[in-house]
């Protein structure tokens, strides 16, 4: 089980107005939301208070096992210790069947709209209602229910103004019901009038002019004012009911076999006899349906209990049909009702998706970092040191940096990763604790895709006692486990105007990122997390079809890139190998550049202006940069404790003049290049060097995380070098902090 503890706006706005509600979602449930997968919920009052000990745990299995039979995943909603769960494991239901027997307080509650609040905070046992079924189903996303009788107006309103809170649920909750009709003690005429004036939509399973059921008997005798004849139909309309937002639920009747199904004037003689008893004994309210129902069972001799089983069975049957159908039709129509926001946000006002600016896309492993007390170097032993388990992972440390920046920026950000089913309740709660508990930061949940092939990512880093990174060693296997739809709807649905992944996720995840994140003319950066995986984009596995970077500048697919040196050198190393230095389109723009002797002595002069980067130039730095840049006109490359060169090609007339002012910041080696069309921008940031290095595993992503939060803010700063600079030098700042403390990235950027 997973939990979701949430904060929730009362208004929806307010950051002030706040409270802690918290619900459970099985970790198959939730999967099969953010799936799409078919999906029937399933109430608990016919294990708590409808059948006996054993009878009621028996059945409650059978009807999941019919759903499952059926080809749609059973979700059965109860309370357990005040909490609502949705999907109820097998040992919750058999602890609810259990205490069924009971017949004082230890007893579950049955749980209508009204008994929620009490039940939650008595922290109490208890079974839905259809009326608190359909509650919990529609917060999470479920569109079909099955149950068995749907209550009503009771027999005498007039005089006791007793009606089932089932039908003013079913008028403000878009949940399409699927049931054998009201219940046959209650009076059903009525009961559908009642439905007709709260503007629920009420059919029946037959040809044109079958008569609404009334459970036990096939045939009430009362109109039904529509009728379907197949699964499609019902989904049909509970599509059309979301898909207008007309906020109201529907009722689909099905008639009880005619095998199972018990003679109406048979019913109605013995329902008479029960109601003249319970008025004698002065049996009212939310007695009277179970005190009528066990007199219906025992005149009937049990049959009526036989009957009751098996339209519930077929119910559930017929329910999974239904939601088969819906989950086809929502892909038909390229049109999703069961958001996976819905799993997170299921709690607040989710008329409108939740926006964001920024989106990361990659790992979040748990991160393993040892450091030895001494420098011993790396040897076949056992070193002494400190080991440090935390959350992690590139596409996380970026999220959490751009979160902390983007607090001051209002800029919000989102991760889209993958997390083991093992490991889903560790990380939801570690996640919680760093962030809603301790700083009071959005944290949003609803791009973590929950994958059963993998375990969750994991990362095992060695490093000396100074902090500098020896070696690491990842496991990121699961993150190629996202399904390209998920990764696009959670992009689309943002429109974010800033986008990021990381190099763990897989080649098909990759071009889902470019492709949605074009889509919404969103800018692009890649970080490529190691030398092996830098080589990604590059790649062309199966065709030339297949390629990821397909044009250069100004119809670039990447914007932007946060390599190391060594990272730098692997990507160019198989953009050559993989001819993406070809004459046809690359060539020209690098011969534009016109790069001859003069540009040389430029070069030159950087590196006396700059000795600390001498290795870098001699290696080729500045020669493997350019050559990238029409693919990636941006590039950030890290040099760790030296500091931060940047390269950027800026196709931008308009703007090389801006770009010929000097920056008025000395502390900056800045060389350019210029041609009609293009700049070409080289600049040197030196970095803020640390005293108190304690570790360097999330430097580079602070950085990125912060610049990202920028360019989500306002990418015009990389064309201007009066906002330029300032910001690299505070990112570079941020980085430092990184670097003195023991966590990936610090919370000190807050305050800068």
């Amino acid at each position: 089980m997973l939990t979701l503890s949430k904060r929730i706006f009362l208004d929806g706005r307010s950051l002030l107005k706040k409270r802690y509600i918290s619900i459970k979602i099985s970790e198959e449930i939730r999967q099969s939301l953010l799936e799409k997968k078919p999906i029937v919920a399933l109430e608990s009052t016919v294990i708590t208070h409808g059948l006996k000990y054993p009878e009621n745990l028996h059945f409650a299995l059978e009807v999941e096992h019919t759903v499952r039979k059926n080809g749609a995943i059973p979700a059965t909603i109860a309370f357990i210790n005040g909490q609502p769960v949705v999907g109820a494991s097998k040992s919750d239901i058999t602890v609810l069947s259990e205490m069924s027997k009971f017949e004082n307080d230890k007893k579950p509650v049955k749980v209508s709209r009204r008994d929620i609040p009490y039940v939650m905070s008595k922290k109490l046992m208890g079974g839905t209602t259809i009326a608190s079924t359909m509650i919990f189903a529609h917060k999470v996303g479920i569109d079909v229910f099955a149950t068995g009788g749907l209550g009503g107006v009771h027999r005498g309103v007039e005089f006791t103004m007793d009606i089932s809170a089932d039908l003013d649920e079913l008028s403000k909750t878009p949940v399409g019901v699927i049931c054998s009709g009201p219940k046959s003690i209650l009076d059903i005429p009525r009961t559908i009038e009642y439905l007709e004036t709260k503007g629920v939509y009420v059919s029946t399973l037959g040809p044109k002019g079958t008569n609404v059921p009334g459970f036990f008997t096939s045939d009430s005798g009362v109109s039904s004012p529509y009728n379907f004849e197949t699964p499609r139909e019902v989904a049909e309309i509970i599509y059309n009911i979301k898909e207008l937002n007309l906020s109201s639920g529907s009722v689909f009747c099905v008639p009880a076999p005619e095998e199972i199904a018990l003679p109406k004037q048979y019913i109605d003689e013995i329902i008479s006899e029960a109601l003249i008893k319970a008025e004698h004994n002065n049996i009212v309210g939310k007695h009277i349906t179970p005190f009528l129902l066990g007199q219906i069972l025992q005149k009937t001799g049990g049959k009526s209990l036989e009957t009751n089983v098996a339209f519930l069975l077929n119910n559930a049957a017929f329910a999974a049909s239904v939601s088969r159908e819906l989950s086809v039709m929502q892909i038909e129509k390229g049109r999703t009702l069961n958001q996976p926001s819905n799993i997170y946000l299921s709690l607040g006002n989710n008329k409108t998706a939740k926006k964001f600016e920024c989106i990361i896309v990659g790992g979040l492993a748990i991160d393993t970092t040892c450091t030895f007390n001494q420098n011993t170097g790396l040897k076949p032993t056992s070193i002494p040191g400190t080991i440090k388990k935390t959350l992690g992972g590139v596409a996380y440390n970026v999220t959490k940096a751009s979160l902390l920046r983007g607090k001051k920026l209002s800029v919000n950000s989102k991760i889209i990763t993958s997390i083991g089913k093992s490991e889903l309740n560790e990380i939801s709660d570690k996640i919680d604790t760093e962030f809603s508990e301790n700083y009071n930061l959005p944290f949003d949940k609803t791009g973590l895709y929950l994958s059963s092939k993998h375990p969750s990512g994991n990362y095992v880093a060695m490093h000396d006692s100074s902090g500098e990174l020896l070696v690491a060693c990842s496991d990121m296997k699961i993150f190629e486990d996202i399904k390209k739809d998920f990764i696009e709807e959670n992009i689309k649905s943002s429109k974010p105007k800033c986008v990021l992944f990381d190099g763990n996720i897989g080649h098909d995840q990759m071009d889902a990122v470019i492709k949605s994140s074009r889509e919404c003319n969103s800018i692009l950066g890649f970080e490529p997390t190691s030398i092996f995986k830098a080589r990604a984009i590059a790649k062309v596995p199966f065709n030339l079809h297949s390629k990821l970077l397909k044009d250069v500048i100004p119809n670039n697919s990447i914007d932007f890139a946060f390599p190391n040196f060594y990272e730098l050198t692997s990507l160019h190393e198989e953009l050559s190998k993989n001819e993406y230095f070809d004459v046809n389109k690359w060539f020209p723009v690098i011969d534009s550049l016109s790069l001859g002797d003069t540009f040389r002595s430029k070069i030159q002069n950087l590196a006396k202006i700059s000795p600390q980067i001498q290795a870098e130039l001699n290696d080729g730095i500045v020669l493997k940069a350019i050559q990238i840049l029409p693919y990636i006109p941006n590039l950030f490359v890290k040099l760790g404790s030296k500091g931060l060169l940047l390269f950027q090609l800026i196709y931008a007339p308009d703007k090389i003049d801006s770009l010929k002012k000097t920056s008025g910041t000395s502390e900056v080696v800045e060389v350019y290049q210029y041609s009609k069309n293009l700049a070409l921008v080289i600049q040197y940031f030196p970095s803020q060097r640390s005293n108190n290095v304690v570790s360097v595993t999330g430097a580079g992503d602070t950085l990125c995380g912060f610049l990202l939060a920028e360019l989500a803010a306002d990418k015009t700063w990389l064309y201007d070098n009066s906002k330029k600079i300032p910001i690299i030098e505070k990112a570079l700042l941020a980085a430092k902090l990184s670097v003195e403390t023991d966590d990936s990235v610090s919370f000190k950027i807050l305050e800068i």
